[in-house]
Parts: C-alpha cells; sequence; structure tokens
C-alpha cells in the first residue's frame, strides 16, 4: 500500500495545485506513514519529509477515520503535546481522510496562515468541506484504476512469458491483416522483424495435419506453410480481429511420433539374445538396413516382428526421419482407405470438412510398417502395391498424385503362398513385399535365450515394479527349458512380470513365483519323471519346504494349489510325502 500513492506521484502535483486554486489556501496530502507526498506553496519544497513527531491533527483522522477541523489551532488541546506549538502560524487546518476501500492510506490537510485566509474558508466551510470529501473519492477512483491498470499488465507481463515459452507460434492480427503482437517462436517461425512491414496473409490449404488446420502464410516475400488453430477475437476497438496459434508441419509431426511411440530408438542392442540364430538375424538387419528395397518379416506372433522393423528403420539413414506403425488388423475395412491414405476435405458424408492426411504420408521420408499384412483386404492390396510401384498416393475425394520417399516394411504370422492359393492374398502384392525376407524364428526353436530374455525382463520389470530380485532358484530353468512357449517372447515377457509381481520385496524368485500354466504342462522337464503326478508331486514338496509342515503351512499350500485342504492331505498321503 505504500507504493499506491507513488503510481500517480505526477499527477498529485495537479490534484493539490487544482484544490488550493479554488480554496486559495496551501494544500499537502500525506501517506499513511506520514510522508509529505504533494504540497503548495509552503510546502512544495518540503515533498518526502516524515512529520510523524508533530502530526497531532493527521494522527487523529487516522484514528477516528473522521474529518478534523481546526479553527484555534494552539488553543486547541491536540496542540497540547506539540513541542512547535509556539511557532506555529497556523490560523486554521481541514485535515479530510483519503480511503481505499476501507482503509484509510492518506490525508488531504488545507491550512490558512492568516485572518483573510481563514475568514474565507469560514465562510464556506460546508462547501469547501464537501468539495474536498469529493477530491478524495476522486483520489480514491484514481488510485484504483491505476492499481487495477498494474495487475492487468502485471498478468499481460506473466501471459506473455508464459507464450515466449510455448513451443508453438502465437500472432494477433487485427482487421487490416497487421500483426499486433508475436511470440519468440512466431518470430522464429516467421523470422519477423521489426523494421519490416507488418501486414499479413494467412490462408487455409484445406489439408489437414492430425486434425489441425493447414496453412498459408505469406510474410515479407515469404511463404511458410503451417498447422494450427485460427480463432476470431471480439475486442471492443477492433485493434485485435483474430488469433492464430500455429506450428510448422514438421515439428507437429515429430511431436506425433514422439507421443505414439514412433520415435522409440531401438536398434540392434535391443534385440536380446546369444543364439546364432539372433546373431544371423542381427547381420542381416545390419545388412540390410541401408537399403531402400521393402522387406516382409514373418514369424509367430509374439516373437517381435515390430523390433525388427523398429532396429531396421533406426539402423537405415532414414533413421531421423519419421518411423509410423499401422496394424491392418486393427482397423476396421470401411476406414483403412482413410485412415492410411488421407482424403480432402468433402471427400465423402462425415468426413471433417478440412480433411485429414493419412499415415501413409506422415511416413514421408521415413519408414511405413504394415503390421498384419496379411489380414489386409483385396482391394486394399492393389492401392498398397500401387504406392510401392509409384512411390505416390492420391487422397480420397483428390485428383492430384502427390510424390512421397517412403521405405516400406510389413510383417506377416500368416502363411502367404498359402493365402494366395486360395486367392485371399495377391500374387504381385506378395513378390513386391518379399523382395528381402525376415524370417523370425519361434522361441522353442533358440531355447538358449530363453535365460538371457528371463534374466533381462526380470531387471525391467524390478525397476517398474521396485523390485530387486538377488537370486534365481536353479529349479526355474527345469520348467522354463521344458514349456513350448507358444505365445513366444510375449509370452516369456508376461510370465517375467508376473514372477516379479509375486515377489513380497526383494527375495529369491522361485518355482513358487511361476504361473500354473507354466508347472503344469504337458511337456515334462528333461530332468523329471515325465507325468503330471510327478509334476504334482515334485511342486507339493517345493511348496512344503518353501511354507513348513504345520497345519497353517498346508493351509497355504492348498491356497497356492488352488485345493481344499482335504485334497492336500489326500495327495500327501497318495505320493508318500
Amino acid at each position: 500500500m505504500e507504493q499506491l500513492f507513488s503510481f500517480v506521484q505526477n499527477e498529485l502535483i495537479y490534484f493539490v495545485q487544482a484544490i488550493s486554486e479554488v480554496l486559495k489556501v496551501d494544500v499537502q496530502i500525506i501517506d499513511y506513514q506520514y510522508n509529505r507526498v504533494a504540497g503548495t506553496g509552503y510546502w512544495k519544497n518540503k515533498i518526502n519529509e516524515n512529520i510523524k513527531d508533530y502530526a497531532y491533527i493527521t494522527k487523529r483522522v487516522f484514528r477516528t477515520g473522521k474529518n478534523a477541523v481546526i479553527e484555534n489551532p494552539r488553543e486547541n488541546l491536540i496542540c497540547n503535546n506539540c513541542n512547535k506549538k509556539e511557532l506555529c502560524k497556523e490560523t486554521m487546518e481541514i485535515s479530510i481522510p483519503i480511503r481505499f476501500g476501507k482503509r484509510i492510506i492518506g490525508t488531504i490537510e488545507c491550512v490558512c496562515i492568516n485572518k483573510e485566509q481563514k475568514e474565507h474558508i469560514v465562510n464556506n466551510k460546508t462547501t469547501y468541506i464537501i468539495f474536498i470529501e469529493q477530491m478524495a473519492k476522486l483520489l480514491e477512483s484514481r488510485l484504483i484504476e491505476e492499481l487495477e491498470k498494474r495487475k492487468k499488465l502485471k498478468v499481460l507481463d506473466l501471459l506473455d512469458n508464459v507464450l515466449n515459452k510455448l513451443n508453438e507460434g502465437v500472432i494477433t492480427i487485427d482487421s487490416n491483416h497487421n500483426i499486433v503482437n508475436y511470440n519468440s517462436y512466431a518470430k522464429k517461425i516467421l523470422n519477423i522483424n521489426n523494421h519490416l512491414s507488418n501486414r499479413i496473409s494467412i490462408k487455409e490449404t484445406g489439408n489437414m495435419v492430425l486434425k489441425l488446420q493447414e496453412y498459408k502464410i505469406e510474410y515479407n516475400g515469404n511463404t511458410f506453410i503451417v498447422v494450427g488453430e485460427r480463432y476470431d477475437v471480439n475486442y471492443g476497438d477492433q485493434e485485435i480481429n483474430e488469433v492464430i496459434v500455429f506450428t510448422s508441419k514438421e515439428t507437429l509431426k515429430e511431436q506425433f511420433l514422439e507421443l505414439s511411440g514412433s520415435k522409440h530408438n531401438i536398434g540392434l542392442d535391443d534385440i536380446v539374445g546369444n543364439s546364432n540364430i539372433v546373431k544371423e538375424l542381427k547381420r542381416k538387419i545390419s545388412t540390410v538396413a541401408s537399403s531402400e528395397s521393402t522387406v516382409l518379416i514373418t514369424g509367430e506372433s509374439g516373437t517381435g516382428k515390430e523390433l525388427v522393423a523398429r532396429a531396421l528403420h533406426n539402423e537405415s539413414n532414414r533413421s531421423n526421419n519419421p518411423f509410423v506403425a499401422v496394424n491392418c488388423a486393427a482397423i476396421p475395412d470401411t476406414l483403412l482407405e482413410s485412415e492410411l491414405f488421407g482424403y480432402s476435405k468433402g471427400a465423402f458424408t462425415g468426413a471433417n470438412p478440412k480433411g485429414k492426411i493419412g499415415k501413409i504420408e506422415l511416413a514421408d521420408g521415413g519408414t511405413l510398417f504394415l503390421d498384419e499384412i496379411g489380414d489386409m483386404p483385396l482391394y486394399m492390396q492393389a492401392k498398397i502395391l500401387r504406392v510401392i510401384e509409384d512411390k505416390s498416393i492420391v487422397k480420397l475425394g483428390d485428383l492430384q498424385e502427390k510424390l512421397l520417399d517412403i521405405r516400406i516394411v510389413a510383417a506377416t504370422n500368416k502363411n502367404l503362398e498359402e493365402m494366395i492359393r486360395e486367392n485371399v492374398f495377391r500374387g504381385d502384392l506378395y513378390y513386391r513385399l518379399n523382395v528381402i525376407p525376415i524370417n523370425i524364428k519361434p522361441l522353442r526353436e533358440r531355447k538358449e535365450d530363453i535365460k538371457t530374455l528371463f534374466l533381462h525382463f526380470l531387471k525391467k520389470y524390478g525397476i517398474i515394479f521396485d523390485k530387486k530380485v538377488t537370486v534365481i532358484s536353479e529349479e526355474i530353468w527345469k520348467y522354463l527349458y521344458t514349456y513350448e512357449w507358444p505365445g513366444n517372447i510375449r509370452e516369456l515377457e508376461n510370465v517375467a512380470e508376473y514372477s516379479v509381481n509375486m515377489l513380497n520385496s526383494n527375495e529369491i524368485i522361485s518355482v513358487e513365483h511361476l504361473p500354473n500354466k507354466i508347472l503344469i504342462n504337458k511337456k515334462s522337464d528333461i530332468e523329471i519323471n515325465t507325468n503330471l503326478d510327478d509334476v504334482e508331486r515334485q511342486l507339493i514338496k517345493e511348496y512344503l519346504n518353501t511354507y513348513g509342515l504345520s497345519v497353517e503351512g498346508k493351509k497355504m499350500v492348498a491356497e497356492k494349489l488352488g485345493v481344499s485342504i482335504a485334497t492336500l492331505y489326500r495327495k500327501i498321503k497318495k505320493y508318500n510325502i
């Protein structure tokens, strides 16, 4: 509050002068710390002087909140304690409080120093007091106005700082298409120069990029293609007519690919395994990564086909450009074409009126990964064949062909040659895709990788769940090696995740932490007997060793096995445990 009067310091001079000229007396304004902040006549050169030691009348006003009118200075009781009483030349004083809301923040004080001034004031006392009160209210209004203005400026300054930290351009434009304001990102993208013309032209291209409108901006002889949103603003004096928030097309693509996981930096080191099969797979990826030829990755579900596709991309010269993955089985047939190729505005009923960019175009400069290509309908196979042959697309509802620079990698867990014989997959597309075939062997054919993979996943989920696996029971490997792994690496990862979840804290991972499907499976451990009874006997023995032979321990074993306590006792008797 002490700064309030300083906000209007220059105006206070004219304020006290106006009162002085009407009343024909000297006028001063005192703030709540008893500093003189403005004055006329005798006080004109005594600004910023502190009068607390002898401001008895001012103190009364601050204390009571009421006007003070002293017509007999020196004789009035209020002057008794003033050590300057004998030197005082005042003949009359009026002190009126200045309020700010409910607070008194100062006083307007008028002083007569001769009989003529006193007589003039006394004769018009009521009128002049009302006048000074009105001036005090006027000053209060001015202070409120100034404070609100400064608050707004502070908010605007904060918003300006926020806008300048955005990774998007923001421009405000008036009705004459001139730039009114802009943030630092807009300045960088458009190379805005304060010394050049502020006139700007912004037009829609009709294209949509990730649900945002594409615009062509022309500024100072340069043309920029950006994407964003444009907003009309109804601002009182029409100084600001519209706002556009935008970013470059390339930046938006980068952000989308980051969020969608399409820029995961997966390389050869992320393909885990020490078997000769894995080593040969890595060697082949390294050899063909720099090629522009199409690649067809085959293998059972869960073998890591997308991992191989990403490694191909990140080991290639396209690694800094988009990797766009499309699951052909996950998109309904009716939407597949528009998702892949995009569409122009008004292409069909229900379409976004501004159009849409397709996944193929998003991959421009990078790699398009068509996963589950065997599930693609025949009509779409013909269109993909043309993309491969011509390296171009035509959006739905458009006639203009757009050339693209993409490498296509496809993957499937189906037998495409058999599908060709059944006339459900095009032979010509198969041969164009199968230029470089990569087959990923199932996990059951490379069991020497199981231990390396399982340890890798245990470490991964130990970090995620904040559990440290210190020791692994050797008995576990017997079960993992003899299981057939129909779900391949994905299933092995799930088993590792399950095992870490079953840990109470940091402890030994043992057989009891494996899911039942691994423990009781049709294939037996080569080191234990081949029938289910032996597997069950072994499991009961391990659980009893873990939980003990007490009644409570046996209840825990029964719960683990999913049987009643009576059934457990029968099995203990049956197996002579």
